[in-house]
């Protein structure tokens, strides 16, 4: 009987007190109070995610309506019959209601995804850092009643880690990659899913069989680079080949920047992340491959690679390669592709002033006989400084000069000794002021993938790609996310890294939990899902496609490319 079906409606409320978010929590709980006595209308309360008012929040509902044809997310698990234009792969933000989630690490990137995973009142979140009232003042922050903190260092008390583990429905870790291991392990003991930001590690993958034979997902690669680059990638490889296309030649690139307006300093960088492993990072080995050729660049080498980069006219920007790109080939499912390239983004002249640093040896990470101080005088004495300067330039000159005047008016950290000069140049760049971000100054994220797909006639006709032959189409998917510029507010990085982060935990307390083992986020089970919920939070792709005709002659470099797959130099 059609009159006996259950009516069901959505009503958006705004709420704002004097009070600021501890009061506005005190009146969302006195709501639900209130359905809980009504236990017969099944009806759920749940908040919007952030980006419903841009961080507007004073804008009322009626604005809102005023100027968006759009309705209102829906957030509930009901149906209500209408079609809301949501992606069909969109996570209602019910799941996971009235569980445990652990989150490992309450730096940077932290708050956007607890922020995220708290905002359903029933679920319980425990974060655990190892310094002393970093994750108190994170739950300040927050003004949530259902997050919860403690302070224990993860890898010394193995015994309370693994009691947290086992307390929680999934654990979050948030911890440098090295420590993902030890994690791991207790997750597989104890069959809880497990999602990392970082790149798994070939310790991480040996555990692949012992986490599917305890049905334990873990997700790792769940961040910007890697995480958002794989998902975002994916999608537009997989969308090229359901086109009936061939993928010939793949390059992505990505940075965490200054936005144009904050790049204020000589070095045209600030650091959104850990200072060391910015610096470590600019020493890594890289490899790809380029026209069928394998490339190979030693780690001592790779600041000299920076070329410009123009994908985004507006920007003077350069690449320089990311790691070994050889096994995102096979991941990518790239094999007959010629080209296949990873690079990061830096400002046009950034790597040659840190190519300076890595000439003077402040990059190198060996444990010296003596420990040093973090002062510039004990880590490039006068004499190695004149030396330098005869031979180096200009822009490295630039460089050094200006960390030899600004470095040298810090105050030294009294007691404090380091056991490399990377250690000790780490924790001087950590405390000047001019490489750290300031009220009201932004970051940016920086992302675009480049695609080239080859049709032969038949399938550029069905494609609906109108030639009289073939048709090389070259397809591009790109982001430029700035940070906030109000005091408190999140970073670019802190919301790519923390956000995607946030969204695999929900994806594994949900009906989209993977199987036992080790997975990065390249299935379309997984970046659909993530990607449609990263949208919903502000962080969307930009796509574009272009066609030309496919040339006549190929060059000889492309026909052995297509009779052999690719050659080695």
């Amino acid at each position: 009987n059609r009159a006996m079906q259950p009516s069901i409606s959505t009503a958006w409320i705004q709420v704002s007190a004097q009070g600021g978010r501890a009061e506005v929590c005190k009146i969302v709980d006195g709501m639900r109070e209130l359905l809980a006595v009504m236990p017969d209308a099944d009806a759920k309360l749940h908040e919007a995610p952030k980006a419903y008012c841009a961080g507007e929040y004073g804008r009322t509902l009626k604005a809102l309506a005023d100027t968006t044809a759009d309705a209102p997310t829906l957030l509930s698990g009901h149906d209500t019959g209408h079609d809301t234009g949501q992606d069909s792969h969109a996570m209602a933000r019910v799941t996971g209601g009235g569980k445990t989630v652990l989150v490992l690490g309450a730096g940077k990137v932290a708050a956007p995804a607890v922020e995220m995973l708290s905002r359903d009142p029933s679920r319980r979140v425990m974060v655990v850092s190892g310094i002393e009232g970093e994750a108190a003042a994170l739950k300040k922050a927050l003004g949530r009643a259902n997050v919860d903190t403690a302070t224990f260092d993860c890898a010394k008390d193995v015994q309370r880690l693994e009691e947290a583990v086992q307390s929680a429905d999934v654990t979050l870790s948030l911890l440098p990659a090295t420590m993902h291991a030890a994690v791991a392990a207790r997750s597989i003991k104890h069959s809880r899913p497990l999602v990392t930001a970082s790149y798994v590690s070939d310790e991480l993958r040996a555990m692949a069989s012992a986490a599917a034979a305890a049905n334990t997902p873990i997700l790792g690669e769940m961040g910007l680079d890697p995480g958002m680059d794989h998902m975002s990638a994916m999608r537009l490889i997989d969308e090229a080949r359901a086109a009936g296309g061939r993928i010939v030649s793949f390059r992505s690139v990505c940075g965490g920047l200054p936005a144009p307006e904050s790049a204020n300093n000589p070095l045209r960088y600030k650091f959104s992340w850990s200072p060391r492993g910015v610096l470590s990072a600019a020493r890594n080995s890289a490899k790809f491959l380029e026209h069928g050729e394998l490339i190979t660049l030693d780690g001592a080498n790779l600041l000299s690679h920076a070329v410009p980069f123009t994908g985004i006219p507006t920007m003077a920007l350069e690449s320089l390669p990311n790691r070994d790109a050889t096994p995102y080939q096979e991941a990518y499912g790239l094999a007959g592709a010629h080209t296949v390239y990873r690079g990061t983004l830096r400002y046009l002249g950034t790597c040659e002033k840190f190519r300076a640093l890595q000439k003077l040896g402040l990059l190198d990470d060996a444990t010296l006989p003596l420990p040093l101080p973090a002062t510039w005088a004990a880590l490039v004495p006068h004499a190695q400084y004149k030396a330098f300067l005869q031979g180096c330039t200009p822009g490295e000159a630039e460089a050094v000069q200006w960390l030899s005047q600004v470095c040298g008016a810090l105050e030294e950290e009294e007691g404090r000794q380091h056991a490399s000069k990377l250690d000790a140049l780490a924790a001087i760049l950590e405390r000047l002021p001019a490489m750290q971000y300031k009220a009201g100054e932004r970051d940016m994220a920086a992302m675009q993938h480049q695609v080239i797909v080859e049709y032969d006639q038949a399938a550029a006709k069905k494609a609906g790609l109108a030639s009289s032959g073939g048709v090389i189409e070259t397809r591009t998917s790109q982001l430029v996310l700035y940070g906030d510029s109000k005091v408190g507010g999140d970073s670019a990085m802190a919301k790519c890294v923390g956000l995607t982060a946030a969204a695999g935990v929900e994806l594994m307390m949900g009906k989209g939990r993977l199987s036992g083992g080790v997975h990065i986020p390249t299935q379309p089970e997984v970046y659909n899902p993530v990607l449609a919920l990263l949208e919903e939070e502000g962080v969307v792709f930009q796509e574009e496609a272009r066609t030309a005709p496919m040339p006549r002659v190929l060059s000889p470099i492309v026909e052995r490319v297509r009779e052999h797959g690719h050659s080695h130099r």
